[in-house]
């Protein structure tokens, strides 16, 4: 995670790697309503899409989505 500040990254934080290899982060944003931001990941190889709800660089809880086929 990168923490930013314009365009100026202020600081790193590493979180715990995926283990499957399939899962890439396809976006951020304020899933839950709650001025964090989060971390959206979608499995290339089976289309599944997950939530990270994270507080600062902790995670929260997840959520997963319905698939779009």
């Amino acid at each position: 995670v990168w923490y930013m500040d314009g365009a100026t990254r202020t600081g790193t934080v590493y979180l715990d790697p995926v283990v499957d290899l399939n899962w890439t982060v396809v976006g951020t944003g304020d899933f839950n309503a709650d001025s964090q931001i989060d971390i959206l990941w979608r499995n290339t190889s089976s289309g599944q899409n997950v939530v990270w709800f994270m507080y600062r660089t902790t995670l929260i809880g997840t959520e997963y989505l319905f698939s779009v086929q």
